[in-house]
């Protein structure tokens, strides 16, 4: 949620006034301070605009004036779940998403890999470095957010050494059965 700081002036009259919304969030502390507090509720965010207006106490000409609140849904940003492969693992695939303005991202990691085509976009391969450790941190981050909180997710890859069997029996005589 966010809080919409409004900073009204009346001019003549007892310089007193009064806001309204066509909305469902509060005033705080109240309707009648002039730079009161709006906090929007569910139905403004649904809505996606709320109009603020302040009207004049005991003014000759009662002239309101009002403004228009645009709300942005909070951005959420997703990287794909983490990964657990075995083997020379030379690439990984990135695959973010955002659920809404903004559009950009950014990929990060400590790695020292390179991003294809590069770190800025939401579907992208990290081709591996051959000092690379076993485990990869990848952070995806909005860019772009205006007025919005940066948001980020974060997936890891784990990679093993290749499986090797290793085993050997000894007291074994030639043509007999050998258990492990």
């Amino acid at each position: 949620m966010f809080n919409s700081t409004n900073n009204g002036i009346v001019k003549g009259g007892t310089g007193e006034g009064v806001w309204t919304s066509n909305g469902d969030g509060t005033f705080n502390p109240n309707d009648s301070t002039l730079d009161a507090m709006y906090t929007p509720r569910i139905q403004d965010v649904i809505n996606g605009t709320v109009q603020l207006t302040l009207a004049p106490f005991n003014a000759c000409t009662p002239t309101a004036d009002s403004i228009v609140v645009t709300i942005t849904p909070a951005s959420k940003v997703d990287a794909v779940n983490d990964v657990i492969v075995c083997g020379g693992l030379l690439k990984v695939n990135l695959v973010g998403s955002i659920n809404t303005i903004p559009v950009d991202a950014l990929w990060t990691t400590i790695g020292i890999g390179t991003f294809t085509p590069h770190d800025s976009s939401l579907v992208a391969s990290y081709i591996l470095n051959v000092i690379d450790g076993d485990t990869l941190r990848f952070v995806v981050t909005t860019s772009g957010n205006g007025n919005c909180n940066v948001v980020t997710d974060t997936m890891f890859v784990y990679r093993n050494a290749v499986p090797l069997a290793d085993f050997y029996a000894t007291n074994v005589c030639f043509g007999l059965a050998v258990q492990f």
